[in-house]
C-alpha cells in the first residue's frame, strides 16, 4: 500500500507540471523530471529450456508473453548550480539489473568543489563496463551483452566515487560496501549460490574498489576505455564459542574496450572482461575445518562482444538503425574436466540482430530483435527422453516500445 501512495503522490506533483509545459518549483534549486517506461513481447521461437538438475531439455509452458520491461522515475538537479547535485531514481517495475524489491534504485548526491571533480555519495550504478552505467534507453539492443547477464551483472553500490572529467580523459575511483558475484558452475563442491553482499547491506567489513578510465582520442564519438574491480566478498562466517570469523573470497575483473559512435551514423563497440574469484581453501560444509580438493577453490571467468551498426538517421533522415551483435562468455577457462567437471563444455554464445525505429531519438522508439542462443553442453537429454542432443532449442524473438521523457 505504501508504494502505491507513493507512485499516486509522485504523480500528483509530476503531472500539472508536464501537462502545462511548466517548470516544477522547488524550495531550494531546480529540479529535472524524467522516466523510462518500456514493454515488450518476447516469442520462443525454441520452446526448449534447460533442466539443469536432471541436464534434459523441457517444454516451456508457454512460447509467448507480454512484458514490462521498465517503469522507472528520474528526479535529478542540483540545490547549489554547479556545486552541489542530487539524482534519485525510482523503480515501479523488476527486470535483471533491479534488486526485487527496492523501490529506490538510485540516491546520488554529487559536490563539484574541485577543478574537473565530482565527488558522488550515495547508492549508484558504478562507472565499470560500457553498458552497465548506460541510460537503459539507449542500451541499443534490448538485452543486455551476456557478460552483464552472467558474470558482471548490473548492480548499484552504496559508497563514494571520485569522477574525474577533462578534455581527453574521464578517470572513476570508487569504493563500496561491495557487490554480489554470480559463480558460476560448482566451483568447491559446496559453493553454488553467490557469494557477497546483497541489496543495501553489507554483511562483512570489506569493502570494494574499482578504478576506470576512459580515453577520448580527438576523434568525434571515439573512445577507449579500461578498468579493475576488486573485492573481497563474503564466503561465509565460522562459529567457535559464539564468536563469528570472516572467511572471504575474492574476486578481481579486468575490463577493456573500445567504442566509436560516428556522427554519420556508424557504431561499433569491442570489450572484454576477465574475472578470477579464488575461494577460502577450507570447506564452508563443514565449518572451514576441512579443506577442499586441489583445484577446485579458484575460477576465472571470461567474456567479451562485439556490436557494430548503422544509423541512416544523420545521414539519410531514415529514422532506422540495424545492429548486430556476437557474445562469448566462458564461465570457467579451466576447461579441464579432470579438474573442473564440465568446464569444457560450458560456453555460451549469442548472436543477435536488432532494428530500431526512432519515432523521436531515444525518446520514443521501437525495437525489434532476433537472438540465436547457442550452447556447447554436450549430450543434453531431448524432449522426448530417448536420446540426447547438444545444446538446446531456445532462440527468441523480442520486441520492445520504449518511452523516455
Amino acid at each position: 500500500m505504501k508504494r502505491y501512495f507513493l507512485i499516486l503522490m509522485l504523480v500528483a506533483f509530476a503531472v500539472p507540471a508536464f501537462a502545462a509545459d511548466e517548470a516544477v518549483t522547488v524550495g531550494t534549486g531546480n529540479l529535472q523530471i524524467g522516466g523510462i517506461l518500456q514493454s515488450g513481447f518476447v516469442y520462443y521461437v525454441g520452446q526448449e529450456q534447460l533442466d539443469a538438475a536432471n541436464y534434459k531439455a523441457v517444454d516451456r509452458a508457454s512460447d509467448m508473453m507480454f512484458t514490462v520491461n521498465r517503469a522507472r522515475l528520474l528526479l535529478g538537479g542540483a540545490v547549489i548550480e554547479d556545486r552541489v547535485t542530487y539524482f534519485t531514481q525510482l523503480n515501479f517495475a523488476h527486470d535483471s539489473s533491479a534488486h526485487m524489491g527496492d523501490i529506490l534504485l538510485d540516491l546520488k548526491l554529487g559536490f563539484h568543489y574541485i577543478p574537473y571533480t565530482g565527488i558522488y555519495v550515495g547508492r549508484f550504478m558504478p562507472k565499470f563496463t560500457f553498458f552497465a552505467p548506460r541510460h537503459t534507453g539507449k542500451l541499443m539492443l534490448i538485452d543486455y551483452p551476456l557478460m552483464n547477464q552472467y558474470p558482471f551483472t548490473p548492480q548499484r553500490g552504496t559508497g563514494i566515487d571520485f569522477g574525474v572529467k577533462t578534455t581527453y580523459l574521464n578517470a572513476d575511483l570508487g569504493v563500496f560496501n561491495g557487490r554480489q558475484f554470480f559463480a558460476p558452475g560448482t566451483v568447491g563442491g559446496d559453493f553454488t549460490q553467490p557469494v557477497g553482499n546483497v541489496g543495501w547491506g553489507d554483511q562483512n567489513t570489506a569493502k570494494d574498489i574499482f578504478f576506470n578510465l576512459v580515453g577520448k582520442p580527438p576523434v568525434e564519438g571515439l573512445e577507449i576505455f579500461a578498468g579493475l574491480w576488486y573485492g573481497t566478498p563474503l564466503d561465509g562466517f565460522e562459529v567457535e564459542d559464539g564468536e563469528n570469523t570472516e572467511h572471504n573470497a575474492s574476486a578481481m575483473f579486468i575490463d577493456a574496450g573500445v567504442a566509436y559512435m560516428a556522427p554519420f551514423g556508424l557504431t561499433f563497440v569491442g570489450e572484454l572482461l576477465y574475472g578470477t574469484i579464488d575461494w577460502d581453501s577450507s570447506s564452508l560444509a563443514s565449518n572451514y575445518e576441512n579443506d577442499r580438493a586441489d583445484d577446485t577453490y579458484s575460477l576465472t571467468t571470461m567474456s567479451y562482444y562485439v556490436l557494430a551498426g548503422y544509423n541512416f538517421g544523420p545521414m539519410f533522415e531514415v529514422p532506422v538503425e540495424l545492429l548486430v551483435r556476437y557474445d562469448a562468455f566462458d564461465p570457467d577457462t579451466e576447461n579441464d574436466d579432470e579438474t573442473h567437471p564440465g568446464s569444457e563444455t560450458d560456453g555460451l554464445s549469442d548472436i543477435t540482430v536488432g532494428v530500431n525505429y526512432y519515432i523521436k531519438k531515444h525518446h520514443a522508439m521501437l525495437s525489434l530483435n532476433y537472438i540465436h542462443h547457442g550452447e556447447e553442453w554436450e549430450d543434453v537429454g531431448n524432449l522426448a527422453g530417448d536420446d540426447t542432443q547438444d545444446g538446446i532449442d531456445n532462440d527468441e524473438i523480442k520486441l520492445q516500445a520504449s518511452v523516455c521523457f
